[in-house]
């Protein structure tokens, strides 16, 4: 929907533009800074009626191999559009890429 909210970790998005040009960003951040990176994602239909989106980020750097799990629940209006998404992290996936970004050298800042 035009008002949609994306509840992403650094704060609400609102709008479908906004919203592409952040999945943009952190696509176009992991293939400038990784060696290799693909996705995949695996979908369910929680008890009301959100999608829960699993998204596995598969990446490849200096030699290191890890895979990331992050979801996002998902609610679409009456006439079908989605018009809220929730980023829900994983704590233990969390540390795990932290740890994963420390060993091969790799810094994140905080808007990317």
């Amino acid at each position: 929907t035009e008002d949609c909210v994306y509840h992403a970790p650094g704060g609400d998005i609102v709008g479908p533009e906004p919203i592409v040009a952040s999945y943009r960003q952190s696509s176009e951040w992991a293939h400038a800074t990784l060696d290799e990176v693909s996705w995949d994602s695996e979908c369910a239909v929680d008890a009301d009626g959100r999608v829960r989106i699993t998204f596995i980020d598969i990446t490849d750097h200096r030699g290191e191999h890890h895979v990331y799990r992050c979801q996002q629940l998902v609610r679409f209006d009456e006439t079908g559009l989605i018009d809220d998404i929730e980023h829900v992290s994983i704590e233990e996936e969390e540390r795990a890429l932290a740890v994963f970004f420390h060993r091969v050298g790799v810094v994140r800042s905080n808007s990317s």
